[in-house]
């Protein structure tokens, strides 16, 4: 069998130590020129090898032309083109089958888009379509009722459609700090990592962290539903009422948290203090009756002192924010 001759339509512009190639009157693209060796009429030519071809007009070389800037004619070697094309799709295809990445995934039909357009009968929702349109990466579309669903890339670090190495069907990488997280059955999307937690009927809708202060203290809630809130008062105390062998302030301090709980029951504080003027004051007693979701009531509680004084309150209340 004869080999196919090269391919020398037009002319090419090459520019000493860059991988453009320009071409005039080529049509590389329409005539299914997809790669190969090129060879440049010029004396001091280095032979290039094209690592893409973008449209009718453009390529780029693998490595950069040595000759002399100008404007050439030219030679395309199609036998090693064929063969570029050969090495495409069995290197595609073999991650494929090598690496069981469509576990699950059943494609229909594989070619342009325009050949998928026109399948018929029309595949079935659900059903995979493979896009293999050389020298673009290999992706896939599902069929759904609104239509088609992708692209979905097979190469997550090449194109739209893949998170990582194997990213198969997960969504375009965004920004940084998020990562991707299914919110419905076979539905990936992308969370923030930190921002505000949400949720619908007790499913996180929002970021996975969220953290803030405020005149009240700090907080951090998380998607699950747990939260920490932590903080210090001052509080002004007449120590002069008997109680449990000591004694204990003349009144409860109604405390507002950072961030507000489910209710009453859902979390637990515990309360220390400390600072300057503390005296002998060791511990504090909380009205529970009277706490609610946002605030607590406690009441200082000491051993002798029977003095009016600052009071330092540290406290930690940790519970369910939902």
């Amino acid at each position: 069998m004869a080999s196919p001759p090269p391919f020398t339509t037009g002319t090419v512009t090459l520019v000493n130590g860059s991988k453009a190639i320009v071409g005039t009157g080529t049509g590389w693209k329409i005539n299914g020129v997809r790669g190969g060796l090129m060879t440049v009429e010029v004396a001091g030519a280095n032979t290039l090898v094209l690592a893409s071809v973008d449209d009718d007009t453009h390529a780029t070389a693998a490595t950069k032309w040595m000759g002399p800037s100008g404007t050439y004619a030219y030679a395309i070697s199609m036998v090693s083109a064929d063969a570029a094309d050969t090495i495409w799709a069995s290197r595609h295809w073999s991650r494929v089958v090598g690496q069981a990445l469509l576990a699950g995934i059943v494609p229909v039909a594989s070619g342009t888009l325009a050949e998928r357009d026109a399948l018929d009968p029309q595949p079935a929702n659900g059903e995979w379509f493979a896009h293999a349109e050389p020298p673009a990466d290999l992706t896939f579309y599902r069929k759904v009722p609104a239509g088609w669903e992708g692209p979905y890339g097979f190469r997550g670090d090449r194109g739209p459609g893949g998170v990582g190495s194997s990213g198969l069907g997960l969504p375009t990488p965004g920004a940084a700090g998020n990562i991707p997280v299914f919110s419905a059955p076979n539905t990936v999307v992308l969370r923030a990592i930190l921002g505000t937690v949400s949720h619908a009927g007790g499913i996180p809708t929002g970021a996975l962290m969220e953290a803030g202060n405020n005149a009240n203290g700090l907080y951090a809630r998380w998607a699950n539903g747990w939260q920490v809130c932590i903080g210090a008062r001052v509080l002004a105390q007449n120590m002069q009422i008997s109680y449990l062998g000591g004694f204990r302030g003349q009144g409860l301090h109604m405390v507002q948290l950072p961030a507000s709980f489910v209710d009453a029951a859902s979390y637990q504080v515990a309360m220390v203090s400390g600072g300057p003027n503390e005296g002998q004051v060791f511990g504090w007693v909380e009205n529970r009756a009277n706490r609610n979701a946002g605030y607590f009531q406690p009441m200082p509680l000491a051993v002798t002192s029977q003095t009016e004084g600052a009071r330092y309150l540290q406290f930690v209340a940790a519970g369910r924010w939902f």
